[in-house]
C-alpha cells in the first residue's frame, strides 16, 4: 500500500492541530477511542486505493481524528487502543462478554496493521494497555485528569 498518498489527510492536522499556546500540555486533552472509531468509520466509507484494496478505515479514521482536532484544538491528544486480549475483568464477570461476535471482515483485518503506524507517524501519542479495552483506560484517565 503506498502510504504516501493518505499521509495528505494528516497535513491540516499537523497545521491547525491544537498547540499548547505557553499552557500546559494537559489543560486540554482529547481521548478517542481507537478501534471504535476506526470500525464506525470503515462501515460507512467504502474507499479503495488505485490496488483496489479496501482503505475506508484508515482514510476515514484519519479524516475523524483530524477533524476533532481541528474543531476541538486540543493541547495534548491520546487516542487510546484495546489491550491485547481485551478486557479480563468483564469476563470474569460475565464469561460470555463479546463471545456472540462475528469475526470481522477480512477488509478490516487487512487495515489494522496500518493505522497505529500512522498515528505513531504524525507524533499523537498512543496507549494500550493489555487486558483492558480502552473505554475502560479513557474512563480512569478522565477521572485522573479530573483530580489533577
Amino acid at each position: 500500500m503506498n502510504n504516501e498518498k493518505y499521509f495528505s489527510i494528516f497535513e491540516e492536522i499537523k497545521k491547525k492541530g491544537g498547540t499548547l499556546d505557553g499552557g500546559k500540555p494537559n489543560d486540554k486533552v482529547l481521548l478517542i477511542d481507537g478501534l471504535n472509531t476506526f470500525i464506525r468509520v470503515f462501515s460507512v466509507i467504502p474507499t479503495t486505493n488505485d490496488d483496489g484494496i479496501h482503505i475506508g478505515g484508515i482514510v476515514g479514521f484519519l479524516k475523524s481524528v483530524g477533524y476533532a482536532i481541528k474543531m476541538l484544538a486540543p493541547t495534548r491528544t491520546l487516542i487510546v487502543f484495546d489491550g491485547r486480549g481485551g478486557s479480563n475483568r468483564r469476563r470474569k464477570i460475565y464469561p460470555e462478554y463479546k463471545a456472540n461476535r462475528d469475526a470481522p471482515p477480512e477488509d478490516l483485518i487487512k487495515q489494522f496493521p496500518y493505522f497505529e503506524p500512522l498515528v505513531a507517524a504524525y507524533n499523537i501519542a498512543s496507549v494500550r494497555v493489555p487486558g483492558f479495552e480502552a473505554d475502560d483506560i479513557i474512563g480512569t484517565l478522565a477521572l485522573k485528569g479530573a483530580k489533577a
